[in-house]
Order: structure tokens, then C-alpha cells, then sequence
């Protein structure tokens, strides 16, 4: 019976901390042949907050917590990790154990990532998991650097004792098509938790806005408590694109609030995160920001905001599985969206629900701003002229050049100081009559969504059989344990004489990844 020991760098409330939590539930309701679980984290918080079973014991080893750029980059020569990689060994491989690592080259911690290479191109068989939620090649350039300053083994090595998991099939194909073997990779849909949907109450409704204004109402006067919720449940982060979502709020017909829970908190997303704070409480977003961890102890939950709200919104360029739009099914809450590439697999689910996915916001921008925008994105990709093949970067420039030849520019294209200069601008009703009328269709399929007194399809016996079948913790279950059963049984953890191994092609990998959606200043 195997020791399954479960790495990331934090366990802070989000998304990749959600999938762990579930996944240990999961497999401990349904996977007995898991002996134990371990979650080892870099950063000491108060764990019972993440109401663990007993059985479940938290390791805390601050060397795998994030680690600011900035201050590695000032460094001549980072510090030497060959101790962290010895630590990990002694402390953790066995013949018996498992390493369940998620996302162990995204960038947050290059030292962290080349420890868990050199374990595995050195002579110690571990058998371990690497769950991709994030490439690092996916927009991302800053962290590709840093990890090509610092690790300088391949970075998709390929190994008996290692088995790749990903989220969704896009991710799936790229890591085919760079040379990584169907038996040594999997795709594992995140789990769901359970839910009841509440029955309707608009009295319920009512109080929980009015406790919602009572707690929160001082520090975002813009907040309107008798207006309908528009919930982004979130870390205001630059992939999450999150003035876009106020955008659409200003667009709407009648005074709406946007919810958008939790700030961004890694060293790259704080100015962000702030920015976004500014906008709530200067009013040019309306509603309430950040105010998901401090629910409890203003008499709410989680499960009271999503009860509360009207309408749940995605307006993120960027996305691994994309919970948010599995959970709309469960809320039965109406979902508008930015159309991705990660839902080729799940749309089939949306055919019947009360949902609109969208392609673009656009809105007129004066040629100086278009020409500036130019020369931002230019700049950009020369800069990755070590990254991208020269011809690449060109074909580029050029659907750069295409896309802001239009007196009308995609928002999501714009810099987030730009998107909040174009939020303070409809304050002036012509501007905002012309951004409304541009984006006629998208309006009018939100206002339905929002207003509509009745919503054919909110509820499906038919869907939420296929959600238990395709999310439930048993089906997650029944996945983890072929995934774990690929490895050579008694494989052992000591040195032993076998082929040297080999590695993915890391550069097709960025090839795939080398389109415009994926290049925006946003990022």
C-alpha cells in the first residue's frame, strides 16, 4: 500500500489548493489502497481551516514556497539546492512512497524545480506525479527565463518513474505532439465537491445582501444592496482579466454589482490585484472586492454569496481546468463567459444551460493609444527573440498589427493601465452608449441571462447524472488509481544502474503555445 505525498508551494485558499483538498478527499473515500496522505506545502498557515480528516498530516518545508524573482535575479549565483534535493530524499522517498507534485515548473520556485529534476535524471528511482495546471510557456515568458537561468536540466523528463497529469485535452495534445508517451501521461478532470442547490428564497437573497452592505458596504460605497450580483469567484490576478468583467457590469441596463472574492497575493500580481481594489473603491467597478476570506466572520459563507448571486461570470484569457464553469452547472446559476480553448470538452454540457460565451469586448480606441499598444507588443515579442523562432515573432507582430488597425480593439488586448483609463472614460454617456451599441449581441444575451424571470434548463436530471459521472470523487478516484498503477510495482528508491533518461522537446511545446490569445500585455 503506497504513501501518497501530495507537493505544492502553498495551501492559501485558490484554485490549485481547492483541487488538492478534494483530491485527498476523494481518494480517501474511495481509494483505500492509499495508506496514507501527506500534503507538503511551503508556507505555515492555520491548517485547520482546511478541516483535514485526522489521518492527513500537513509538512511543512519553506524551501518549495514561492520564491520572488527580484530577489533571484539580484543574485550572481543562486544558491545551491543540491541540499534541498538531498532533504527531499531523506525525507520523503521510499520503495513505498509516491510524490504527487503540482506544478512543479511554472516558475514560482525555480530552485524547488530543479531539485525535482536532478532527483529525477540522477540514480534515485522515485516515482512521482507532475500535475501541470500552468505552463510556463504559456505567456508566462518571465518565469521561463528565470527557469532557464537557474534549471538547466530538460524540463519534461521522460522516465518510467514519472507520469505527466494534465487538466484539460488542449494541454494533452501539446504534450503528445512534444514527444511525451501516451503510457506516461494522463488527463484528470479536477474533482467536484457535493451540492445541494438551495431552494429559492428572494427573502434569503435579501438579508444576505443587506449582511453583505453591513459588513463590507463602508469600504466600496458603490456597493447597491437592492441590485443584482454578478459573482466572479477569484484571485484578481492578470489572467483573470478582471476590468473586463467591470466593463460588462457598466453595460448592463440596469445598476448591477460584480463580486470579485480574493486578492492577488504571489509578488507578480499584487500591483494588479491593487489596481483592481482602486477601481472597486473608486466606483468605477460597483459591488465588493476581496471579501472572500473575511465571510465568516461577518456572519456569511461561501455558499450564502453563491446563493445570493444572480449571475456567474469568466472573463479570464487564461484558464487550466476552469472550475468556475463546472461550478455554474452546480449552482444552477446562469454563466456568461469568454469563449476558451479548454472547454472543446465540456461545452456539450452548456448545450441546454442557461450560459453565453463570448469571443471578444471591444471598444474604440484613438489611433495614439492603437500606435502605443503597437509598439508595446512589438517590443514584447522582440524581447522573446530567444524564446520564439524570428519568423514566428513576426507572424505575430503582423496579427498584432491586423487586430489594432480597427478603430475598435478586443479590451482583453489592452494593458491593465489602459483598460482602467477606458473605465473612467464612460462616465461620459456618448462613450458609453457607443461601447454599448458596439457590443450590442453580448449585452442583450447577458441582460437575459440576468433578468430573465425564467431560465429554461437551470436545472437537468440528465446533466447532473454526467457531472457525477465525470466529476464525482469516485470517478476522480477510479482515474488516480490507473495513474498510480502505471508505475512498476516495488520500483526501488535506492541507486541502481538503468538508461539514462530522456526528455520531451520542450520547444515544440512553446511553439504551441506561440499565439496572439496567449501574448497579451495583460499578462
Amino acid at each position: 500500500m503506497p504513501d501518497l505525498y501530495i507537493f505544492h508551494h502553498h495551501l492559501l485558499t485558490g484554485g490549485v489548493t481547492s483541487v488538492i483538498l478534494k483530491s485527498v478527499e476523494a481518494l480517501k473515500s474511495y481509494l483505500p489502497e492509499v495508506d496514507r496522505i501527506y500534503l507538503v506545502t511551503g508556507k505555515k498557515i492555520n491548517f485547520s481551516n482546511l478541516h483535514l480528516s485526522p489521518e492527513v498530516e500537513v509538512k511543512v518545508m519553506p524551501e518549495i514556497d514561492y520564491l520572488e524573482w527580484q530577489k533571484l535575479s539580484g543574485q550572481d549565483r543562486p544558491p545551491a539546492d543540491s541540499s534541498l534535493a538531498g532533504r527531499l530524499i531523506r525525507e520523503f522517498a521510499s520503495d513505498n512512497a509516491i510524490w504527487w507534485v503540482h506544478n512543479y515548473h511554472l516558475g514560482k520556485n525555480p530552485l524547488f524545480t530543479r531539485a525535482l529534476l536532478d532527483i529525477i535524471y540522477g540514480d534515485i528511482r522515485q516515482k512521482i506525479v507532475l500535475q501541470i495546471h500552468d505552463f510556463p510557456e504559456c505567456g508566462r515568458y518571465e518565469n521561463l527565463a528565470l527557469l532557464e537561468s537557474i534549471v538547466k536540466s530538460p524540463l519534461y523528463p521522460l522516465s518510467p518513474e514519472v507520469q505527466y497529469v494534465v487538466l484539460n485535452k488542449r494541454d494533452y495534445n501539446i504534450l503528445i505532439t512534444a514527444g511525451i508517451p501516451q503510457n506516461y501521461l494522463s488527463l484528470l478532470e479536477n474533482p467536484i465537491s457535493p451540492y445541494t442547490p438551495p431552494h429559492k428564497n428572494s427573502n434569503e437573497k435579501k438579508k444576505i445582501k443587506q449582511s453583505l452592505s453591513g459588513a463590507f458596504g463602508a469600504s466600496f460605497p458603490s456597493f447597491i444592496p437592492d441590485a443584482p450580483l454578478i459573482i466572479y469567484p477569484i484571485r484578481t490576478i492578470r489572467r483573470k482579466n478582471v476590468m473586463e468583467a467591470g466593463l460588462i457590469t457598466h453595460l448592463m441596463e440596469e445598476p448591477v454589482n460584480l463580486i470579485a472574492t480574493l486578492p492577488g497575493i504571489s509578488g507578480s500580481e499584487i500591483a494588479y490585484s491593487n489596481l483592481i481594489q482602486k477601481c472597486f473603491e473608486q466606483g468605477l467597478i460597483p459591488g465588493l472586492w476581496g471579501i472572500g476570506e473575511k465571510l465568516e466572520a461577518a456572519g456569511l459563507s461561501f455558499e450564502k454569496l453563491i446563493e445570493a448571486g444572480d449571475l456567474i461570470i469568466s472573463t479570464a484569457v487564461q484558464e487550466g481546468f476552469g472550475y468556475l464553469f463546472i461550478n455554474a452547472l452546480q449552482w444552477r446559476r446562469p454563466l456568461l463567459a469568454r469563449d476558451l480553448d479548454i472547454l472543446e470538452d465540456t461545452k456539450d454540457l452548456f448545450s441546454t444551460f442557461p450560459s453565453h460565451f463570448y469571443s471578444k469586448v471591444t471598444c474604440p480606441l484613438s489611433e495614439s493609444d492603437r500606435n502605443n499598444l503597437i509598439e508595446g507588443y512589438t517590443r514584447k515579442l522582440m524581447n522573446l527573440s530567444g524564446v520564439l523562432s524570428d519568423q514566428r515573432a513576426k507572424e505575430l507582430i503582423f496579427d498584432i498589427e491586423e487586430l489594432l488597425a480597427k478603430e475598435a480593439v478586443d479590451f482583453s488586448f489592452l494593458t491593465p493601465d489602459l483598460q482602467y483609463r477606458l473605465l473612467k472614460q464612460l462616465d461620459s454617456v456618448s462613450f458609453k452608449d457607443e461601447v454599448i451599441e458596439i457590443n450590442r449581441v453580448l449585452v442583450e444575451q447577458a441582460g437575459e441571462l440576468l433578468y430573465g424571470s425564467t431560465l429554461p434548463g437551470i436545472s437537468s436530471s440528465a446533466r447532473e447524472a454526467e457531472l457525477q459521472r465525470r466529476y464525482s470523487y469516485r470517478s476522480y478516484a477510479a482515474q488516480a488509481a490507473k495513474i498510480l498503477k502505471r508505475f512498476k510495482k516495488g520500483a526501488p528508491s535506492e541507486p541502481q544502474n538503468h538508461t539514462r533518461k530522456t526528455s520531451a522537446d520542450q520547444k515544440e511545446v512553446i511553439r504551441q503555445f506561440a499565439r496572439l490569445e496567449y501574448i497579451r500585455l495583460l499578462n
